[in-house]
């Protein structure tokens, strides 16, 4: 909270699974809802993320003392809210601008609806997934919301040629808590990480003949890889 203090607008939080990061951004998200403004208004906050587990982990759990203020952001835009909670997949992020025969805009780019300094405030959960490269999927938003405060999160630590790019947007982590650590201090136990490659990237995916897609179209028929998952296709 002192980095917010100092006038820093993007922050990256890198502690190991297990170690406390969902906990850590709401102390600093509980503080920075506590000033209000002269007209004793509340700061809008926005928790992203992509998986839904995780969502409702972060909601209904260590965010769960925000009550009523809390809303879990999906296919309309609110406003009444102060603590917003979402999938960037449900923000609109990823998808074609629509034509006259598919959805409106408010179903395809949701935060567009929303003025670019309505959230003070942007938590990206496991932000390597997505949030930082130039192309990424969450940079979209992030840009979108540029004035806001952007705290990312995340459990990897800095490895050049996979993650690079999460730390060029967030800079260096202001606070570090490495598995090694973890595992000293008794939070952790020691573990064996064994990489396993499923059938499905392997072979990839090919819709069965009639399968429709979310807006009731027909799939094209062909061979998706996994390259094309979480961008073309969700499985």
């Amino acid at each position: 909270f002192s980095a917010i203090l100092d006038g820093k607008k993007k922050m990256l939080l890198a502690l190991a699974t297990g170690t406390g990061k969902t906990q850590i951004a709401f102390q600093i998200a509980r503080k920075f809802w506590n000033e209000t403004d002269q007209q004793g208004n509340h700061p809008k906050i926005l928790f992203l993320t992509d998986r839904t587990r995780l969502l409702g982990q972060a909601m209904d759990g260590d965010f769960e003392p925000f009550g009523d203020a809390r809303h879990r952001l999906q296919t309309k835009k609110r406003t009444e809210f102060e603590m917003y909670f979402t999938l960037y997949q449900s923000l609109g992020v990823g998808k074609d601008e629509p034509t006259e025969e598919e959805p409106t805009e408010e179903e395809t780019r949701l935060y567009k609806l929303y003025p670019k300094d309505f959230f003070q405030m942007v938590i990206i959960d496991e932000c390597h997934r997505g949030a930082s490269t130039e192309g990424g999927e969450w940079r979209k938003i992030l840009k979108y919301f540029d004035d806001a405060i952007h705290i990312g999160m995340t459990a990897t630590p800095k490895i050049e040629e996979e993650n690079k790019d999460t730390f060029d947007f967030f800079g260096e982590p202001v606070y570090k808590y490495s598995k090694n650590q973890g595992q000293k201090d008794g939070f952790l136990a020691a573990y064996k990480i064994v990489r396993k490659r499923l059938s499905i990237d392997e072979d990839g995916y090919t819709p069965e003949a009639g399968e429709l897609d979310r807006y009731g179209q027909p799939l094209e028929n062909r061979t998706y890889t996994v390259e094309e998952f979480d961008r073309k296709i969700r499985i």
